[in-house]
């Protein structure tokens, strides 16, 4: 087994050996009276699909769900993603914060038109529905970005949260420990 392969036993040979298969595409045939014989097989790799790899700016998310028609093939093609990734968006099972009414900073709408670049035969009419998106106003767009951070879940070992009377409360999970109060400013140097 030169080169790492590894081998798998699949099935018992007619003959009274057995099967062995690897990803180089060979076959070892061994027999019971110890003799192997190295064949060559004829398998057929499958083209991996031409996605787009990374996150999906929110733009494209919001295009995805409310403005265009389609099926999933159609769509995953037109964005260069899986069908699985469309259905998901369709479905509301992600980006659960991406509501109808939600409008958008400049940015994030340039996030998307810098993604719509890269869909081949697609990037210009997916810009033009991103481009037909209205800019949100900054209170449109606070709003959002408060929606998006109340659908997370805070990351870490201690989530921690500010009080209105400038104090931070540590809570680590264990409901044996004591809260610990800490005045923000005795926090900043």
């Amino acid at each position: 087994m030169a080169g790492g392969e590894i081998y798998t036993r699949l099935y018992d040979d007619p003959s009274g050996g057995h099967h062995l298969h690897t990803n180089t595409r060979k076959v070892i045939i061994m027999n019971d009276a110890a003799e192997n014989t190295e064949v060559e097989t004829t398998e057929t790799e499958v083209p991996k699909a031409d996605i787009l790899r990374g996150r999906m700016p929110v733009a494209m998310v919001y295009a995805i769900r409310f403005l265009e028609d389609g099926s999933d093939s159609e769509l995953a093609k037109k964005y260069r993603t899986t069908n699985g990734k469309i259905s998901d968006i369709k479905k509301n099972r992600n980006f659960g914060y991406i509501t109808e009414g939600v409008k958008f900073s400049q940015e994030e709408l340039d996030k998307a038109l810098e993604r719509a670049a890269d869909l081949g035969e697609y990037a210009d009419d997916v810009k033009g529905v991103i481009e037909g998106m209205e800019v949100g106003s900054e209170a449109d767009v606070a709003a959002f970005d408060e929606q998006r951070k109340s659908t997370r879940k805070p990351r870490g070992k201690k989530a921690e949260t500010a009080t209105s009377d400038d104090t931070v409360t540590s809570d680590d999970g264990d409901d044996e420990s004591e809260e610990e109060e800490v005045n923000i400013d005795d926090l900043i140097d």
